[in-house]
């Protein structure tokens, strides 16, 4: 997307001049005039509404986080033009007064697969009997180009900045301004007019009802159109937009600003696609359910997908219901692989797997801890009792030992049991591709939750977060920010933004990575963000919520994201023997602090498989790490490390998690440095 800062200052120049001349010779009143949403092509994928946008720009523009970002490189261009802004309109106080109560319209449409535009509509009111001005204003521009056509019997003016090369293009109808940078905005904005279909939609007057007039702007989200946004930015359709856009059809939000907590709220209405048997319509039939994720939950969750419901039996009826009418030959699929699970394990899976879960199911991508750079993923499923729970999944991981060659024992973990349940697809077959993540899982039982995890390793990064009370509740700033949720929840999606840049190459393209990067600044800044939809009736409550912290908030935001990602480094490989102070000198290291080093390092290897014989690790340029034999994973039998250029440096063994015997030390050349016995 090119950056275009011209639009803001070139509106308000257009409007104060033409308000000035409207202001001093003519009268105030004016008649109604069209409505405004007329003209938003039917294919917009939102659209801001303001009906004070100089009272509202004033209040924007003096709150601490737009001091933020107009002092960030990335809007050098922007502040510019908001500065001049701000000065034009201190200068023209009581001018911009008078006639600063007007409807302003900005809608985002997909126009080419790889790229998006915004199409503003500005109701003149008064103004608009001045158009013959405001047209020879426009003619007089210095450093433009200006030609004019017509389309559809409406004058569409083009007004080409010679120097930087881009196109604005106007039009004036009825008592509107519209203008574009892309020119089949503005034409379809004027054939939209002659046909409305947006604003004459039922389900969207729905919504804009429920927040006519209220709050500083509305915000309305078209989910028709919504894939096709997210497609500019993701390499491939993602599950949580598919679910939203084919079950969702409009959102309604008002927009406030809570000065005391720098938190911006956006709450509303979302209407159903009609006679949809989507899984949110299922959901919204259900109702919700109080939210209990964040006493287990750890605080270093990058993504938290909530779904609740009041009883999740009656829910996965319903949801089997739906497949039978509605998806007959992917129900008999569904059923022939149910009935083929259930046969060989000799289960029942509802009463042995739907039965104990109560009324909560949230997906966890979690800030990646010893797994590389891959997303660490959790399902934290509320049971209705633990007890229960373990009693069934017991049952279950019984029968699979008894009918395969897999003989996992569960492994004791500060106290909590870690299990296999190698049951390959469970969760996807039962729920849907958005679970298809949890394969053939680990799992745990804390309390009345049950955790899955692909990785063992996750398993316990779940408990010790949980035992050392690392949380969520434990957060000082997730508990402020979640003052803003309902507590009765159907869907939530929390992200920690800070955290959620480590796992989005999974999802984003390169491009869109890159823009990542370079706004780095704004994703430490608005750290958390929810979106949240609460079951009520013919849809769902909605809300929007983002906070802004200052940079002392930052500061400390960083150091707690630094104290919870465990390094494998101790100043520097552990293959040589020399480190580096803090004031950049070669300091020599005693034998005992290279054994302290490379012995604390193996109480961090991370078993990415329990079922796994032996595991290896490389290094971040490739070349291998070291090699530990691995039995009911714990590390059973040899060690070795190498250095980065293939030498042995460490040698040892392990008996169940424990290092035995004589464990050697070397340096690069090969030569025995060092032996310590266990």
């Amino acid at each position: 997307m090119k950056k275009r800062y011209l639009f803001p200052l070139l509106i308000l120049f257009l409007l104060g001049i033409g308000g000035y001349y409207t202001y001093t010779f003519l009268q105030k009143n004016s008649g109604k005039g069209a409505e405004a949403m007329n003209f938003v092509p039917k294919d917009a994928v939102f659209v801001l509404e303001t009906e004070e946008p100089i009272q509202n720009w004033k209040e924007i523009s003096n709150s601490e986080p737009w001091d933020f970002l107009i002092n960030n490189s990335f809007y050098k261009e922007l502040s510019k033009s908001a500065n001049r802004l701000n000065e034009m309109i201190k200068e023209n106080e009581q001018l911009f007064g008078d006639f600063g109560s007007r409807k302003i319209l900005i809608s985002a449409h997909v126009y080419k697969p790889t790229d998006y535009d915004y199409l503003f509509i500005v109701d003149l009111k008064n103004i608009s009997k001045t158009k013959s001005l405001i047209i020879k204003l426009i003619e007089e521009m210095e450093g433009y180009k200006v030609t004019k056509r017509t389309h559809k019997d409406t004058e569409v003016f083009s007004l080409v900045q010679l120097k930087g090369n881009q196109t604005l293009y106007i039009s004036f109808v009825d008592n509107f301004l519209i203008c574009s940078y892309t020119h089949s905005l503005v034409e379809k904005s004027i054939e939209q007019n002659k046909e409305p279909r947006l604003s004459r939609d039922l389900s969207f007057v729905e919504v804009e009802k429920k927040v006519s007039g209220d709050g500083m702007f509305r915000l309305y989200i078209n989910y028709n159109y919504l894939d096709d946004f997210m497609r500019v930015y993701t390499k491939s359709n993602d599950s949580y937009f598919q679910i939203l856009s084919n079950s969702l059809k409009y959102s309604g939000l008002k927009f406030n600003y809570d000065a005391s907590n720098s938190i911006l709220l956006l709450n509303g209405h979302s209407t159903l696609t009609p006679n949809s048997d989507s899984y949110l319509s299922l959901l919204q039939k259900q109702g919700g359910s109080k939210i209990g994720f964040a006493s287990y939950v750890s605080k270093r969750a990058a993504l938290v997908t909530a779904m609740n419901v009041a009883h999740f039996g009656d829910f996965y009826d319903a949801l089997e219901e739906r497949m039978k009418n509605s998806e007959s030959e992917k129900y008999t699929d569904y059923e022939k692989k149910i009935r083929k699970i259930e046969r060989f394990l000799k289960i029942s899976v509802k009463e042995d797997f739907i039965s104990w879960i109560d009324n909560e199911l949230t997906f966890v991508h979690t800030q990646p801890v010893g797994l590389g750079i891959k997303n660490e993923y959790a399902l934290f499923v509320k049971s209705k009792s633990g007890s229960e729970a373990k009693e069934k999944l017991d049952k279950i991981c019984k029968q699979i030992k008894r009918r395969t060659p897999i003989k996992f024992k569960g492994i004791d973990y500060k106290g909590f049991t870690i299990n296999f349940l190698s049951v390959k697809g469970l969760f996807k077959l039962m729920m849907g591709d958005f679970f298809g993540k949890i394969e053939k899982p680990y799992y745990t039982i804390i309390d009345d939750y049950v955790i899955f995890s692909n990785h063992p390793q996750t398993i316990k990064n779940v408990i010790n977060d949980y035992t050392n009370k690392e949380t969520l509740e434990n957060s000082e700033q997730f508990k402020t920010f979640s003052k803003n949720f309902n507590e009765n929840n159907s869907i939530l999606i929390y992200a920690n933004m800070p955290l959620a840049q480590n796992g989005l190459k999974e999802f984003l393209d390169k491009e869109a990575l890159a823009d990542v990067a370079k706004n780095k600044p704004y994703f430490e800044a608005f750290p958390h963000f929810c979106f949240q939809i609460t079951s009520e009736d013919n849809g769902f409550d909605t809300r929007i919520s983002i906070d802004y912290q200052n940079k002392e908030s930052i500061v400390k935001i960083k150091e707690d994201i630094a104290s919870d990602t465990k390094t494998k480094t101790n100043n520097g490989s552990m293959s040589t023997l020399e480190s580096t102070s803090e004031e950049g000198d070669s300091v020599q290291l005693s034998i005992k602090a290279i054994e302290d080093a490379a012995l604390i390092q193996l109480e961090d290897i991370i078993l990415e498989d329990l079922d796994a014989k032996t595991q290896e690790e490389n290094y971040d340029s490739g070349e291998l790490k070291f090699e530990v034999s691995l039995k009911n994973g714990l590390k059973d039998g040899n060690y070795t490390e190498y250095s980065k250029t293939g030498k042995v440096i460490v040698k040892g063994s392990f008996k169940r998690d424990l290092k035995i015997g004589v464990w050697k030390f070397y340096n690069e050349k090969g030569d025995l440095i060092s032996k310590k016995k266990f």
